[in-house]
Parts: structure tokens; sequence; C-alpha cells
């Protein structure tokens, strides 16, 4: 169904209405009379109310304040008829049409569309929170290693908390399945250690994951791409249904 006419939502109140001036000169009413056509068949129309089905404001044509007014529905279906023009049965009956229950198809495709909408946000938010990574990890890193709860906690590039982000760790290999002790590579490579606390269980001394300046950096970035990657299969994946 083409788009003969905007229908905005909550328009007038919580009615979806539309412009009267669009619809006047799509019915093909002759533009000068405008004003005083509006006048007559709005401001002083007996059976349609002010603030309820309609209501005036100003717009800017051509450099000129122009008044318009923002019609519900059944009020534009009626001056559709009332106008008596080739446009008229047109006009109404398109009103009409977007007046019906949308079919599952045409809900289904309004979600996609919103969840489309959606990751175009969230990919602008994560591209943002990539160009401020560094700046957002200055406390961090000043303060040396950090534990994985200090670094989620700290780090705004990190949207999940630090057990779902251990579990990211294990799933990208990082850290070992069963346990939160890192991969040799990473150690290697100065993300993480992997070192004795000063803390006993019973009598025995135990290790602690940490997560270096570098690793602070690194494992942001990562975080950050794999987010991306994730963003755009669900975008490709709408797209295609």
């Amino acid at each position: 169904m083409n788009n003969l006419i905007e229908i905005k939502k909550d328009f007038v109140g919580n009615k979806s209405g539309v412009s009267a001036r669009d619809l006047y000169l799509g019915l093909g009413l002759h533009k000068a009379h405008w004003s005083k056509w509006s006048k007559q068949n709005i401001e002083n129309n007996e059976f349609f109310i002010e603030n309820e089905n309609w209501h005036g404001f100003t717009l800017e044509v051509n450099g000129n304040e122009t008044k318009d007014y923002a019609i519900t529905i059944d009020f534009a279906k009626h001056i559709s008829m009332q106008a008596k023009t080739e446009n008229s049965h047109k006009y109404r009956d398109y009103m009409i049409e977007c007046e019906k229950p949308l079919t599952l198809e045409e809900l289904s495709l309004q979600a996609i569309q919103g969840l489309t909408k959606k990751i175009e946000q969230q990919k602008r938010q994560i591209e943002s929170k990539n160009q401020l990574i560094i700046a957002s990890n200055e406390a961090s890193i000043k303060a040396g290693e950090i534990s994985v709860r200090e670094f989620v906690k700290t780090n705004d590039a990190i949207n999940i908390g630090s057990n779902k982000f251990l579990d990211w760790l294990r799933g990208n290999n990082i850290i070992m399945q069963h346990s939160r002790q890192p991969m040799q590579v990473y150690v290697d490579n100065g993300w993480l250690t992997w070192k004795f606390s000063k803390e006993e269980i019973n009598g025995e001394k135990r290790r602690e994951l940490k997560v270096t300046p570098r690793g602070q950096l690194q494992l942001a970035k990562k975080y950050l791409t794999y987010r991306t990657v994730k963003l755009e299969s669900l975008e490709n994946a709408l797209m295609a249904s």
C-alpha cells in the first residue's frame, strides 16, 4: 500500500492523525482558499471538537508562517468525502485501509525494522566506546594489575557482569574451561597473570587471575569486536528473513 498521506502516531493527543493542509492539497482543493476553507471546515465545525479531534499549529512554508491543523483519522475521512473531488474516495479508502489491524507479516516486518534500528544504535554506541577505550581505562591502567571484577566494573566497554565475562573468556579459550586459570599464551603475551594471592584456604595459598594494563586494553578491544560481529550477524539474519 503506497503512502498517500503521512499518518502520524499520537498526532492528536494519543490518536493517530494527518496534516489537514496536506490532506487539503492532496484532495486537489485550491491552494489560495486554504485559510478561508480551514476556518469554516475545521475551526467552526460543530461536529468535531478542538483538542479532541483537532488542534492547530503553525509551520513555515517558503519563508512564511502558515497555519495547519492536526486532525484525527475520523475527521480526515469526513473531510475527504465532504470535499467531493476526484481524490475523495481514494483518500478515504486509504485511511480506512490504514486503520485495519496489521497482519502477522506486517507486524513481523515492523518488529524487524524496530530491531534493526536498535542494532544500528548499538553499533554506533560500540563505535563510540571503541574510540574512548583508552581514556575509559586510564584509572585502571594506573592501578596496574586488577581483578576481573574490577576490570568489568570500571570498563565502560563491557556490558555484562564479571561471571558472564568469565564465561566469555572461557568461550574464547582465554582461560581454562573449569577454572580461572589463563591459557599460557595470554600470560606470555602480558594480558593476564596467575599469581599466588595473600589469601590462604585450608592453609594453602590460592592463585588469583588478574588483568594487566595491556590486557585491559586488548580484552576490551576484543570484546567490542565480538559485540560488533554479533550485532552484524543478527542484522544479516533479519535482512535475510
